[in-house]
């Protein structure tokens, strides 16, 4: 079952009640709270409000946001532990990490085996919290493609960790494969229409997007659609995307 919602990164000049009301004025189901601005692990106070003030308007948290990567700290046990406390201070069971700072060519072996190595202990911690994590599908980093994420998955070999997906390839086709390939370990998507960097309206990939959402239909499970970003960081923008996306989920 695919359900709507929002990034909070979508809006980062705006406040956690300004993205609640917007969440809420677009009709969406819930919203992955950012952990750079919104929810910082050091700000425990702003993860209780975001939880107060969804659950007041009846939204979910899908998700938290962080920016946590094992291979950024040297005690990433302790700062892992610091983000696992924030994301159930939100209420949620999923974490978007990020697999490194290096695409997966430029990493050598060594930094791959220890960035796994790593994982296996972020994953032991995750247990405990009952969390699943997941790595951000993302150029620049070791989970920068279908072939290379299913290669990462495989090596941690947790059922603990998991990714999310958003269509990070020019070419249609190539995501699709990605989708095949990916699909029953995919928790969240992002969803967006770029083209490069250049961002555009969601209404003009509705195409591609149909075929992206045709390839996740049918699973029992719930898989969060979340809009990232908005072209001009605009509201109304914004707007047109979330009546977009919630009209090809059938909302």
């Amino acid at each position: 079952m695919l359900l709507s919602g929002m990034t909070s990164v979508t809006f980062r000049k705006h406040s956690i009640a300004e993205v609640v009301a917007l969440c809420k004025a677009a009709r969406l189901n819930g919203i992955e709270w950012g952990g750079d601005i919104h929810v910082p692990p050091e700000k425990p106070e702003a993860a209780n409000e975001a939880k107060k003030r969804c659950f007041d308007e009846g939204l979910k948290i899908y998700s938290y946001g962080s920016y946590y990567s094992p291979t950024k700290f040297s005690d990433f046990e302790g700062e892992f532990e610091r983000t696992a406390e924030t994301c159930l201070r939100l209420g949620c069971s999923t974490v978007r990490i990020w697999a490194g700072e290096k695409w997966r060519h430029e990493a050598t072996d060594a930094e791959y085996i220890k960035f796994v190595e790593r994982m296996r202990k972020v994953g032991e911690i995750a247990k405990k919290y009952v969390l699943t994590v997941c790595f951000e599908h993302h150029q620049n980093t070791l989970s920068d493609g279908a072939a290379h994420t299913d290669r990462l998955l495989r090596d941690i070999g947790m059922e603990q960790i998991k990714t999310y997906w958003q269509p990070i390839c020019p070419r249609v086709e190539d995501n699709l494969n990605c989708l095949e390939l990916l699909r029953e370990r995919i928790v969240n998507v992002h969803v967006y229409h770029w083209t490069g960097w250049d961002r555009h309206l969601l209404q003009e990939g509705r195409d591609n997007w149909r075929q992206y959402i045709a390839a996740l239909a049918g699973e029992s499970r719930e898989i969060p659609c979340l809009l990232e970003f908005a072209l001009d960081d605009e509201e109304r923008n914004f707007f047109a995307d979330a009546a977009c996306l919630k009209e090809l989920l059938g909302e």
